[in-house]
C-alpha cells in the first residue's frame, strides 16, 4: 500500500487497509454458511454473463453476520494494528485540513447514530435509478463506520479523531450490485463537488470499497479529472487475495488497497 506525504492522506490510507469485511468466528452457524454458498454461485453464474460491465460486492460482504456471533472486540481490531489507535493524539495534532470523503458505494444517505455529525447527507446523490438514498444493504454504512464512526467508549472510525465528513454516493443498488456506467455518474459528480471543496482548503479523498473484472474508459478519464484536483482515491483489490486485481483497484489513478485477516496464525493478506 503506498502513503501519501500528506498527514491527512496518511490517515485516510491507513484507514482504508483495514478490511472491509467482518473476520469469521470460528463456529459459524450452518446456516450463514448455506447461505455463503447460495450467494456465491449466484454472483459467479452473474459474472459470467456480464463481466465487462457489472460491478458487484464480495459474496461474503452481501448479507451480514449476526453481532451474537461476533464480538467487537475481535472483529475491530486494525486500528490497534497499525497503530492508529495509540496515535489518536499525535494525528489530531497533525491533521491541518478538514477532510472529505466520498465513499461510492451502497447508500446515498445514511443515518446511524454512530455516525451522526460525520455524514454530509446534503451532498450525497443516488445513481442506480432507486427511488430512496437508504443504504438498504449495509455496506456504505460498515465502510463509514470503519473510516469515521464515533463512540463514547470504543475506538471505531480510523479517522474519528479528525474534523472529517463522510459524503455517501449510491452507486450500487441496494442488493449489493451496480455498473461502471453508474459509478462514472458518480464519480463526474463528485469531481463537480470536489472542486468546490479543495478551492474552499478540504482534502478530498474517493473510497471505492467494490470492484469488477472489466474496465471503463469514461470511469478512468472522471478518476485522471479528480487526480488533478488533488483528489486521493482509493478503491478495493479484492478480497481473495487473488490475481488480477479488481478493477478500479487496478486503475493508474488508484491506491489499490489490500484486506487483511486476523488467524491463529497472525496477520496475513486476506
Amino acid at each position: 500500500m503506498k502513503l501519501s506525504v500528506f498527514p491527512l492522506a496518511s490517515l485516510l490510507l491507513l484507514l482504508l487497509s483495514i478490511p472491509s469485511i467482518a473476520q469469521i468466528p470460528d463456529v459459524i452457524p450452518d446456516e450463514y454458511s448455506r447461505q455463503f454458498r447460495r450467494h456465491e454461485r449466484r454472483i459467479d453464474r452473474a459474472a459470467n454473463r456480464d463481466a465487462d460491465t457489472i460491478v458487484r460486492l464480495d459474496p461474503i460482504e452481501a448479507f451480514p453476520i449476526q453481532p451474537t456471533f461476533y464480538a467487537l472486540e475481535t472483529g475491530n481490531w486494525g486500528g490497534d494494528y497499525l497503530g492508529i489507535n495509540q496515535r489518536a493524539s499525535e494525528i489530531t495534532g497533525r491533521a491541518r485540513r478538514k477532510a472529505v470523503v466520498f465513499v461510492f458505494d451502497t447508500g446515498g444517505c445514511l443515518d446511524h447514530p454512530l455516525l451522526e455529525g460525520k455524514v454530509w447527507n446534503e451532498l450525497g446523490r443516488v445513481f442506480t435509478g432507486e427511488a430512496n438514498c437508504a443504504d438498504g444493504h449495509g455496506h456504505a454504512t460498515h465502510v463509514a463506520g470503519i473510516i469515521a464512526g464515533a463512540a463514547p467508549d470504543y475506538p471505531l472510525g480510523i479517522a474519528r479523531m479528525i474534523d472529517i465528513k463522510i459524503v455517501p454516493i449510491k452507486v450500487l443498488s441496494n442488493q449489493g450490485s451496480g455498473s461502471f456506467q453508474g459509478i462514472t455518474a458518480g464519480v463526474e459528480y463528485a469531481n463537480v463537488e470536489a472542486a468546490k471543496l479543495t478551492s474552499a482548503g478540504y482534502f478530498v479523498a474517493y473510497n471505492l470499497s467494490l470492484g469488477g473484472s472489466g474496465s471503463w474508459a469514461p470511469l478512468e478519464e472522471a478518476f485522471q479529472a479528480a487526480e488533478k484536483m488533488g483528489v486521493v482515491i482509493c478503491a478495493a483489490n479484492g478480497n481473495t487475495g487473488n490475481t488480477p486485481v479488481q478493477y478500479p483497484g487496478r486503475s493508474v489513478y488508484t491506491l489499490g488497497t489490500a484486506a487483511l485477516q486476523q488467524s491463529g496464525s497472525g496477520v496475513t493478506r486476506a
